[in-house]
């Protein structure tokens, strides 16, 4: 696979997608945008579909993730375990997000892009593409890092189900347009991030639209009353571009203009805050702006993954749900039921997909109580291949059911732990030291 981190700007005018007939235009809408006004840094996401219904996420650090496929899937599933806590918004399912930002601060966002073309099948373990952004807000911590995840994995290039790019922006002010154009991956950054927005054609294409507008190089007016990719794009990266200053608009209202300006079957508003990690959105049934600081609200994995109904008040503590796959099936035959562009991509797979995070995910902390507050897991690799090492202190026992019950593995050791020989599936771990019992999950891949 050919591979580029800064793409070359004088190449030929890609060919605009044209939308399929068989699906309403409007599902291939959003806006995003990147703001920087004295060191202060926004990041604002029009999300236009469908529908209004999706939840909010809590999604802990030091959870042992692997990534979804279907059954028949030959694919090679990434794994990994979460370094860094995030609030995420959701359509589909937990670990499939539209985008959303983590505790460093971080924001990731994706715009539907038709033409994009993953890469081919190597050596790295893969994911589908509204996961990818999830790992990147469990691993990452800035655009450098972000960039670096097409070293340690890929999105497949038969089994995606979206074709998507990306819209990301660290605290720092860094920013980056992330596309996947002809098996390459293509980083516009630094110089060759020339306009603030993104929508659903290339960047480069874009820009080179762009171009025929007055203070963009051309002699057209900037169009007021905008629709379409090309013209949001365009609104977008201008209004940016001329922000007159917060002695005259405060940022964040200036934010929603941009976001109204660019209005296009849009259910959701949402402007990130990146230096202070708040979250502002808004939604089409309820034009009151909601606040959620990421500061207030546990990251912890021991107080597990929490989910909240987009239209419900993320200040009473009542309306956020304990993560279940009872909630998570729910989400996604809903969103199902209300798209027919949803349903005909991930219908079929509806019930597979809303079991996957509770039958392959694990919280891996150390802080399990003030007897056994670690600085590393006391139960890992996870998930693992077959070998577990379990690291902690006067064990007397440890035992090892398979799903059903069944013991399979008893030792009072920690040494040399194998269930290599197991079939793949969730295993269940009970650890009896000389002061409790503890109970953990792992995943046999």
């Amino acid at each position: 696979m050919k591979q580029k981190k800064i793409p070359v700007i004088f190449v030929s005018v890609l060919f605009f997608i044209i939308y399929s007939t068989k699906v309403h235009s409007q599902e291939y809408g959003c806006t995003t945008f990147s703001l920087i006004e004295n060191q202060r840094n926004i990041f604002g996401r029009n999300l236009d579909t469908d529908a209004e219904f999706g939840y909010i996420f809590i999604n802990k650090r030091n959870m042992s993730k692997v990534s979804y496929f279907d059954s028949t899937s030959t694919e090679y599933a990434a794994t990994w375990i979460s370094k860094y806590g995030s609030i995420t918004f959701n359509q589909i399912s937990c670990d499939i997000p539209h985008g959303g930002m983590n505790e460093k601060g971080l924001v990731v966002e994706h715009m539907y892009y038709g033409n994009s073309n993953y890469p081919p099948v190597d050596e790295r373990p893969a994911v589908i593409s509204h996961q990818w952004i999830q790992y990147a807000l469990d691993n990452c911590q800035n655009i450098i890092e972000v960039i670096d995840i097409d070293t340690h994995i890929r999105i497949s290039d038969t089994e995606y189900k979206f074709p998507i790019h990306f819209h990301v922006m660290d605290s720092s002010g860094d920013r980056a347009i992330i596309e996947f154009l002809a098996d390459t991956f293509s980083v516009y950054r630094g110089e060759y991030y020339t306009a603030c927005a993104l929508s659903n054609s290339s960047y480069n294409y874009s820009l080179n639209y762009l171009s025929n507008f007055i203070g963009w190089g051309g002699s057209n007016p900037i169009p007021v009353n905008v629709s379409g990719t090309k013209d949001r794009f365009v609104k977008a990266a201008d209004m940016v571009k001329n922000y007159p200053g917060s002695a005259t608009i405060p940022v964040i209202k200036y934010g929603f203009s941009i976001l109204d300006s660019v209005w296009e079957n849009t259910k959701w508003q949402l402007v990130y805050d990146l230096d202070s990690l708040c979250i502002n959105y808004r939604l089409l049934s309820d034009t009151s702006i909601r606040t959620i600081h990421l500061r207030d609200y546990d990251f912890d994995c021991l107080s597990g993954t929490e989910m909240l109904e987009i239209g419900n008040d993320p200040n009473i503590s009542s309306n956020w749900l304990s993560f279940t796959t009872q909630l998570n099936t729910f989400l996604i035959n809903t969103i199902c039921n209300l798209s027919g562009f949803v349903n005909s991509v991930l219908g079929d797979e509806a019930d597979d997909i809303a079991v996957h995070p509770e039958s392959t995910s694990s919280c891996i902390t150390t802080s399990l109580n003030k007897d056994y507050d670690l600085l590393e897991p006391i139960l890992y690799p996870n998930p693992t291949n077959g070998m577990i090492n379990v690291k902690i202190d006067n064990i007397k026992k440890i035992e090892i059911a398979n799903e059903t019950g069944q013991i399979i593995y008893t030792t009072r050791t920690n040494i040399n732990i194998d269930i290599g020989k197991q079939p793949k599936g969730i295993y269940f771990i009970k650890i009896t030291t000389d002061k409790k019992i503890i109970s953990l999950k792992i995943v046999k891949l």
